[in-house]
């Protein structure tokens, strides 16, 4: 069987790809071969090449011969995920995977439209130092959120689509990683997956001291588990930037926090209690 996992956007597709490449003999031994281009941690060489206008006949015989050879064994199962599969034709994909001898079947996450223009939006904010207000950044990538499209452009070339909601109250035992091996692997037991903790933290003053201490708690006597810490300060030239724009000292530092922090709010479930937690974060901020 060959799994082809659709990266959309804001699914944790990045956490997805690290996880399976840094644990590739783990899988290995379990009847799954995880294919990325040599040292990179996915399969994005080969759909990049089909976005563009100019490959050729002879570039899809080769990338189908390629695959043919790295799918020969047909006891094996093998997964190839890539964000850019969904700037794809899937007509195109679905064939460089033919005369393989193994069943495709199709991966995507969608997340609630809501949340993925939040959290959209803060990346953006974060990463390129948007300047742009939410509602308008919403009507620009409007398009990104039409699922139902999306998924009926795909379903006319493959005939197993496995869509699941992106939301962690319904993860198997709650983690998208577990959730996701569920499918390419159905009977694993999960105290046997490797796993992995890291604590982040960033100080806002001179004053400021972070006692840091990762603790993992492991149930299995053969399993794979490793932890990190790191500390900083803000990054000044991402501060600089931003008022080289025309921000002022006090917003730029709001911005760049609330992009930290980020990932904490979308990790929670319950509205109610993001909601609470943000206004006594914002009200700390402004003070």
């Amino acid at each position: 069987m060959i799994f082809l996992h659709i990266g959309r956007h804001k699914t944790g597709t990045s956490s997805i790809q690290h996880y399976f490449k840094e644990n590739h003999e783990f899988f290995v031994k379990r009847n799954l071969n995880y294919i990325t281009d040599g040292k990179k941690s996915a399969f994005h060489h080969v759909p990049n090449t089909l976005r563009e206008e100019n490959y050729s006949k002879e570039l899809m015989m080769d990338v189908n011969k390629q695959i043919r050879h790295e799918t020969k064994d047909i006891n094996k199962n093998f997964l190839y995920s890539s964000e850019a599969f969904q700037n794809c034709s899937p007509s195109k994909i679905n064939q460089i995977f033919q005369n393989t001898g193994h069943e495709l079947v199709v991966i995507a996450y969608f997340r609630e439209p809501i949340s993925y223009y939040i959290s959209s939006y803060k990346q953006r904010v974060h990463n390129v130092y948007l300047i742009e207000d939410f509602s308008t950044y919403a009507k620009k990538h409007k398009s990104l959120t039409k699922y139902i499209e999306f998924y009926k452009k795909w379903e006319k070339s493959f005939s197993n689509i496995i869509v699941k909601n992106f939301d962690r109250s319904i993860f198997k035992n709650n983690n998208l990683i577990h959730d996701f091996i569920s499918i390419v692997i159905p009977k694993v037991k999960y105290d046997d997956l490797p796993s992995n903790q890291s604590n982040k933290n960033i100080l806002l003053s001179k004053n400021a001291r972070m006692n840091s201490n990762p603790q993992l708690v492991i149930n299995a006597d053969d399993v794979k588990c490793s932890h990190g810490s790191s500390t900083g300060e803000i990054d000044q030239d991402a501060l600089f930037y931003l008022r080289s724009r025309g921000i002022d000292y006090k917003a730029a530092k709001s911005i760049l926090i609330h992009g930290f922090v980020s990932e904490i709010f979308d990790s929670a479930d319950n509205l109610e209690i993001i909601n609470y937690i943000k206004s006594d974060f914002d009200k700390w901020i402004e003070n």
